[in-house]
């Protein structure tokens, strides 16, 4: 019995009573999800540029590899 008292004053302090979807409503739980989406894509747009940036280098290295490695007719 105390157990569920104290889960319950928790989900009580973290605004999840008994809807979870409770926590969209709210202005806190609408700016939480904005800050999780902006981490989110930001995250997203940063592991593209890094795959991106690593394709670019290895071109150009592959690219200085040929003009130095000429074949000797």
């Amino acid at each position: 019995m105390e157990l569920e008292k104290t889960m319950h004053e928790l989900l009580t302090m973290l605004h999840l009573r008994s809807d979870p979807s409770a926590l969209l409503r709210n202005e806190t739980g609408q700016a939480a999800t904005e800050y999780a989406l902006v981490a989110f894509w930001t995250v997203i747009v940063v592991m593209v540029s890094i795959e991106a940036m690593q394709a670019a280098l290895l071109n150009f290295f592959q690219d200085v590899a040929s003009l130095i490695c000429l074949p000797i007719p």
